[in-house]
């Protein structure tokens, strides 16, 4: 399986007026663009080190084929997390055509730490075509279209290593520590 961010967001996680805010910059103080530079990395990093998505981005994901139910395991297919919405399932069929997998078909799930489909109870997944790249899912992922929507905790690390790049304090905290905000975010499995 393979998953590559096709849209990015449109919006930073964290405003430039709250970064701002963060360091006690002002807006005229020519900092905008090194701080939406830093405000970038640090989503990613912040992106990275949980499995969330920020802010409302599109997704593609594309596997060799539908996976099958075996050991009692789900035939699930993981989405970015948290998805908000699949626009299209598109597969080969066992003659070489592409087919579009009808709305009805699946269910999305979205758990505290993962996001996937699945077929509906009692159903399971067509078969596709033995090749690369079979099967191709369309989607969107993220906690919204604008900042205030970015979990709290991620809101706060990104701040405050803000405030460590731009204006460490006396008694700074440790990475470690500011890490440890991010552990409720964190998606495992």
């Amino acid at each position: 399986m393979t998953a590559v961010c096709t849209t990015p967001p449109a919006v930073l996680a964290v405003s430039l007026d709250d970064a701002r805010e963060k360091i006690r910059a002002a807006e005229d103080d020519g900092l905008d663009n090194q701080l939406t530079l830093s405000l970038q990395g640090l989503v990613g990093e912040v992106e990275h080190a949980t499995g969330h998505c920020l802010m409302e981005q599109g997704w593609t994901v594309t596997l060799d084929a539908f996976p099958v139910a075996c050991a009692g395991a789900e035939p699930i297919i993981r989405l970015p997390h948290p998805v908000l919405a699949v626009q299209s399932v598109t597969y080969i069929d066992q003659a070489g055509i592409e087919q579009t997998l009808a709305g009805t078909a699946y269910e999305i799930v979205e758990e505290r730490y993962r996001s996937f489909f699945a077929p509906k109870p009692g159903t399971v997944w067509p078969p596709t075509m033995s090749r690369r790249r079979a099967v191709k899912v369309q989607c969107t992922a993220g906690h919204g279209s604008d900042a205030s929507k970015t979990p709290a905790p991620a809101r706060q690390y990104i701040l405050a290593r803000l405030e460590l790049e731009y204006c460490p304090p006396l008694r700074a905290p440790t990475l470690e520590q500011l890490d440890g905000l991010l552990a409720p975010l964190k998606v495992y499995g």
